[in-house]
């Protein structure tokens, strides 16, 4: 993955008088932003595909304006105006509401001296101002002061930012990081986060508690809530001058001297795009976080499009080989590869079980791998969070959840209660074939199992709700339908699994601690997590709930140290997991598959070739594969055909309650 960078037409820029320099721009629909100019004192108009643009009003001549926002929730800009209200701040302190017609309609004088930051917090509902005076100050949505904070040292509020609930701030003064709950009594942090001053910070929407600030130092640094360091780029030669997440936390976008750079998880960065004589320092996702825009001092707007996706699962292969074209191969039906062409730029790419899904500006296509020349197209707009399972798929936009089964058929529409579409990631959502798991939006200790399997309509209000008791940062369901499980990783990376989570109730229990990131087998009972330096496997966690020694026994780990914290899993599928390094490398770690097989003929009650199997495989090695079985038999209430794989492990105790019981 990476960014497609384009300048706007320069003859555009000269007659819109963009040569005076941008300093701040904006988002109002999927494709069009405003600009406001330097010393002409104008806002424009602009269409991204095109480049066209139209100037809209200009400004009293005493106003210079410093950074510019969109107040609008969630509603389309269909008209040059409509219902569209901007946010602008000036280098003379003042706090300007501006409609989407050029008319002032309220200016509050903010501050003494110029605002250098401005940020919208994330559910739309605070503003928050930092200024040359050293004072940070928040307010309301309709620009009515709630608090100011300032330090000792009264030196310039250079950057800032919301947390991801919009219940703490983040401000930078010279080097140092303060971050400040807006809850009374909470206490607040401060480190130094660069050898010269910081000149941009931005809190990840992920709910894994990231900020990712540049320096003069020309280092990009990505830390956690309570001031440790995750990542610290080397220098980049320049300072980073402006670097933002996307909006659901997965992208950071990082700009300094001529060049733009993607950053797709923590360490992993994309080549840079050189942009001439260009430095961004003003950056700003769309909604479906498929494109970026810059504004430059020298008076260009860069536009750069996130190309270059790859899916590997389950057997398929996809990549996007331009922002309308994807490559396509499926090595379980075939090695020819498919191209796969579509009028419209894809915003999203998901693959798997048979299919791949597209997402488009105006609609979701489906293609069924075996008649990939024939796609099912479903009228979903605006798709920014996409995710497939065995038999049907999810679709996230700004006004809610949409699921469809593959062949195009409407299941159900979720109502999830205090939903907040702002704060939904791939990390906090996760899809089976018939149950959905998600995060609360308010209350993060919070997880909700939506069973969609027999109702069109899930009511919120009554569907079973897990607690836990750290916020939770990932959740993930098995894809095995007869035996659904939850695994939960919290904010201090402990892993909990819920087996039958769908019940009122639950139990959770703890599986490991300092994890990082967990995935599931897409066929198999397998769960594989990475810690601080070793991938751990367990074939069957749901032992946890009855059986420690077989929960042991069934947990394989590998020794990850030279790969360091950066690597992701990218896919768990049949006995091979697959990790990404930082410089893009996949290392492929086999998994035994007997246990994988014992479970299939258990499943189907084949119980003479299941007990065949295990004895020859397990003939020198006797522990996983028999564990495996024991745990099998005993969740299936077979408790005689689990004797003679307790008697290879040794275990006594269990040996002896077995006869007692069938005495």
């Amino acid at each position: 993955m990476h960014f497609q960078v384009s300048v706007l037409p320069q003859k555009t820029q000269e007659n819109s008088g963009i040569s005076n320099g941008v300093p701040c721009i904006a988002w109002i629909s999927q494709n069009e932003f405003f600009t406001c100019c330097g010393n002409d004192k104008s806002i424009y108009r602009w269409d991204a595909q095109n480049g066209s643009s139209t100037k809209v009003s200009d400004l009293p001549i005493e106003l210079c304006p410093t950074s510019l926002h969109n107040l609008q929730k969630s509603k389309a800009n269909n008209k040059p105006g409509a219902e569209l209200l901007l946010l602008l701040t000036t280098s003379n302190g003042k706090i300007l509401m501006v409609t989407g017609s050029g008319r002032i309609e309220k200016t509050v004088d903010a501050h003494k001296s110029e605002i250098l930051v401005a940020k919208i917090s994330k559910d739309m509902s605070s503003i928050l101002t930092g200024s040359e005076d050293g004072l940070v100050k928040v307010w309301s949505r309709s620009a009515m002061l709630r608090a100011s904070f300032s330090e000792a040292t009264p030196l310039p509020v250079t950057a800032a930012d919301w947390s991801a609930d919009s219940q703490s701030i983040a401000f930078a003064q010279g080097a140092w990081v303060i971050l400040k709950s807006l809850i009374p009594g909470m206490a607040q942090s401060k480190w130094q986060a660069h050898d010269g001053m910081v000149l941009s910070l931005s809190w990840s929407a992920a709910q894994n508690g990231l900020l990712a600030t540049g320096g003069e130092d020309g280092k990009c640094k990505v830390w956690d809530s309570s001031g440790h360091l995750k990542y610290s780029s080397g220098n980049q030669g320049s300072p980073v001058m402006c670097l933002s997440w996307n909006l659901n936390g997965q992208i950071l976008a990082v700009s300094s001297h001529n060049s733009l750079r993607l950053c797709q998880t923590i360490g992993r960065f994309s080549t840079s795009e050189l942009i001439s004589k260009s430095t961004a320092h003003s950056l700003s996702w769309n909604k479906d976080n498929s494109r970026l825009i810059g504004a430059c001092g020298s008076g260009k707007i860069i536009v750069a499009n996130v190309v270059g996706r790859e899916i590997h699962r389950d057997g398929i292969q996809a990549h996007m080989i331009g922002d309308k074209a994807v490559r396509v191969r499926d090595l379980k039906a075939s090695d020819m590869w498919e191209t796969l062409e579509v009028k419209s730029s894809i915003l999203l790419l998901e693959a798997g079980f048979g299919h791949v899904v597209l997402a488009t500006s105006d609609r979701c296509l489906i293609y069924n791998t075996t008649t990939i020349n024939t796609p099912v197209e479903v009228k979903v707009a605006g798709v920014f969070l996409l995710q497939i399972a065995s038999k049907c798929f999810l679709g996230v936009n700004e006004f809610g959840f949409w699921l469809y089964t593959l062949q195009g058929r409407a299941i159900a529409v979720p109502q999830v209660p205090n939903l907040q579409i702002v704060h939904l990631t791939e990390s906090t959502i996760h899809l089976t074939a018939d149950h959905l798991a998600i995060r609360d939006s308010t209350e993060f200790r919070v997880v909700h199992i939506l069973d969609f399997g027999f109702s069109r309509t899930i009511d919120g209000q009554n569907v079973p709700k897990i607690r836990f008791k750290e916020p939770i940062k990932q959740v993930a369901l098995n894809q095995i339908d007869s035996e659904r499980c939850l695994a939960a990783v919290d904010s201090q990376g402990d892993l909990y699994v819920v087996p039958n989570p769908a019940i009122p109730n639950a139990s959770i229990y703890k599986l490991a601690s300092m994890v990082r990131q967990v995935m599931w087998n897409s066929s198999n009972p397998y769960l594989s997590a990475l810690t601080e330096s070793e991938l751990c496997v367990w074939f069957y966690p749901q032992i946890v709930s009855f059986n420690n020694q077989l929960l042991l026994n069934t947990r394989i780990e590998r020794d990850l140290s030279e790969i360091g914290t950066s690597g992701v899993i990218t896919q768990f599928s049949n006995g091979i997991v697959e990790i990404q390094r930082h410089d893009k490398t996949a290392i492929s770690i086999p998994i035994n598959l007997v246990p994988a097989a014992l479970f299939s003929l258990t499943e189907k009650g084949d119980w003479v070739k299941a007990i065949k199997l295990v004895r020859r495989a397990s003939m020198n090695k006797p522990g996983s594969n028999h564990s495996f079985f024991a745990a099998r038999c005993c969740m299936k209430n077979q408790p005689k055909k689990s004797l003679s794989s307790y008697i290879a492990l040794g275990l006594v105790d269990e040996i002896e309650y077995i006869m007692n019981q069938t005495q």
